[in-house]
C-alpha cells in the first residue's frame, strides 16, 4: 500500500485529535495562544471532550496567559486521575507546580 505507514497509524499520528493537539502546540510556541485554545477546543475536545493531552494542553495555555484558575481548572483533574496515561499526568502535576509557583509570585491564593 503506497504511503502507508503503520507506525504513524500505531501511534495516532494520523489520528485528527493528534493532529490537532499537535497543531496546537505549534501554536503556542509561535505565541498565538488564542489560535492554540481555539484549535484545542473546535478540533481535539469537540471530537473528544475527555482527552487528557489535549485538556492539559488548554491549561497549559491558560497558564501562559496569566488565567491561573481556569488553568487549575483543567490541569488538577488530570494531576489526581487514577488510571490515566502517567505521562499526562506527570505533565499534569508539573503543571499545577508552576502554577503555585506563578500564584506565589503574584500575592494569589487559590
Amino acid at each position: 500500500m503506497a504511503g502507508h505507514n503503520i507506525f504513524q497509524d500505531f501511534f495516532g499520528r494520523k489520528d485528527p485529535v493528534y493532529r490537532a493537539v499537535q497543531r496546537a502546540i505549534e501554536l503556542m510556541e509561535e505565541g498565538d495562544l488564542d489560535g492554540a485554545l481555539d484549535t484545542l477546543h473546535g478540533k481535539a475536545l469537540s471530537r473528544e471532550p475527555e482527552n487528557t493531552r489535549a485538556l492539559l494542553h488548554v491549561g497549559v495555555v491558560h497558564m501562559l496567559k496569566g488565567d491561573l484558575d481556569e488553568a487549575e481548572r483543567f490541569v488538577r483533574p488530570i494531576a489526581e486521575a487514577a488510571g490515566k496515561m502517567e505521562s499526562n499526568k506527570a505533565a499534569a502535576q508539573i503543571a499545577l507546580e508552576r502554577i503555585a509557583a506563578l500564584r506565589k509570585e503574584k500575592g494569589t491564593q487559590a
